[in-house]
């Protein structure tokens, strides 16, 4: 499994790729796609859709 983002508490609260690596599932994230992966969400976000962690 292959995701870019870690979505805020705002929408979840996410512990979705620690229950599939504890599954034995590869889970790689892809931190340099983050940003364009945070802008479809920067209507919801306001200024942490810039946040570098996005947090």
């Amino acid at each position: 499994m292959v995701f870019a983002w870690r979505e805020p508490l705002l929408f979840v609260d996410c512990e979705g790729a620690e229950r599939l690596r504890a599954a034995g599932v590869s889970v790689t994230e892809l931190d340099k796609l983050a940003h364009e992966a945070r802008a479809v969400n920067a209507h919801l976000l306001g200024s942490a859709a810039s946040d570098s962690s996005g947090e």
